[in-house]
């Protein structure tokens, strides 16, 4: 919790599947981790509907080698439990989403008169999140007379939709891009495939309109 007690997990076997979100979709982490005690495990458990109470159960997952750890996910905890299923192999659950206080923070409504950069709404209602950073890639559009409504989430999808605009809610930050326009240079990941310092893990398939690369984990 960002307000509580913190609980401190290293020098465990972990397998973790940590998904960005983008255009509307939440990103999402599954996490399993092996050789807590019970008692840890009992009182680090949390099932059921998210309440207001513990909305700020979240979680950071940090990936690295000894010398440079960075993080890999950063959210809100949806469910923790004990999975005993495959005894006497006892594992722990983490299920958890990156925009989960978005969603349930519901705000007064939001309006501009007149005209207004997009970027400036997008920073503002990032503002009105606990702990959301934002960042603008290149986005310098202008609007004018806009009202939205409901969850901080519901605001920031339609007025992506609105304006045409890409987002994403990844490791507590909002970042958006102009569907229309290219990326810049900074924003692309090169990867190596045959130097001394080769990150790609092997060949890239094909799945469905994507292409998918397993690489050596980057911070970028």
């Amino acid at each position: 919790s960002d307000t509580k007690e913190k609980v401190l997990l290293q020098g465990f076997r972990v397998n973790v599947s940590a998904v960005p979100g983008m255009n509307g979709f939440d990103s999402i982490l599954q996490c399993t981790i092996e050789g807590l005690s019970r008692e840890k495990m009992y009182r680090l458990t949390a099932i059921g509907f998210i309440k207001p109470d513990n909305i700020f159960n979240q979680i950071t997952i940090f990936a690295g080698d000894s010398e440079n750890m960075e993080i890999a996910f950063k959210g809100t905890i949806s469910q923790a439990y004990i999975d005993a299923s495959y005894q006497p192999d006892i594992v722990f659950n983490i299920v958890a989403y990156g925009a989960t206080v978005e969603a349930l923070n519901t705000k007064t409504a939001t309006s501009y008169k007149g005209t207004v950069k997009v970027a400036d709404v997008f920073k503002s209602l990032a503002a009105e999140s606990n702990g959301l950073a934002f960042e603008n890639v290149n986005v310098d559009k202008q609007i004018e007379d806009i009202y939205l409504a409901g969850s901080t989430l519901d605001k920031i999808r339609r007025f992506a939709r609105y304006t045409n605009i890409n987002f994403s809610i990844h490791n507590r930050i909002l970042s958006i891009w102009d569907r229309t326009k290219p990326l810049p240079s900074q924003s692309i990941i090169t990867v190596s495939a045959n130097s001394p310092d080769a990150t790609m893990l092997k060949y890239p398939t094909v799945s469905g309109t994507m292409l998918e690369i397993d690489v050596l984990f980057t911070s970028k």
